[in-house]
């Protein structure tokens, strides 16, 4: 398992109201995995975290740098994760699960004057970085 787990809750800044939202993990339910015809390499596994909670692990299928709609607006945040199976997915979502939770709970939506695009609190952000080094700290970790 992971040795090294270096993600923390994010803290509430003082004053602040406190806001729990649980999550739940939803793992796409044919393989996480998948390499399309003349490709060299599969597509990445990806969270995909909704304001309601949902974490949907699954594989991307967008062919290069193309994103839905609300993932590039930040309706929705996207993590890629260094895993390549259920379980270790699962086991990502349980150790993170203090800054999902936090992340969930600071997400908004705003309108921009052109755009509904989403809004973090100060708590939601932190978090949020703290999801992203964790991948970045830890992708060899996720992979034994």
């Amino acid at each position: 398992m992971i040795a090294n787990h270096l993600s923390a809750p994010a803290s509430k800044g003082q004053g602040a109201e406190e806001k729990t939202m649980k999550t739940t993990l939803k793992i796409e339910s044919g393989r996480i995995r998948k390499q399309y015809p003349g490709q060299t390499s599969a597509q990445p596994v990806v969270a995909d975290i909704s304001a309601d909670g949902e974490v949907y692990v699954h594989y991307n299928p967008e062919i290069g740098n193309a994103v839905p709609m609300d993932i590039g607006h930040g309706i929705r945040r996207r993590i890629t994760l260094p895993v390549t199976t259920k379980a270790q997915a699962r086991a990502w979502y349980q150790l993170n699960k203090t800054d999902l939770e936090a992340l969930v709970a600071g997400m908004g939506e705003r309108w921009d004057g052109n755009n509904t695009v989403g809004t973090l609190t100060e708590d939601a952000r932190a978090a949020l970085d703290a999801l992203e080094y964790d991948v970045y700290a830890n992708a060899d970790e996720y992979n034994r």
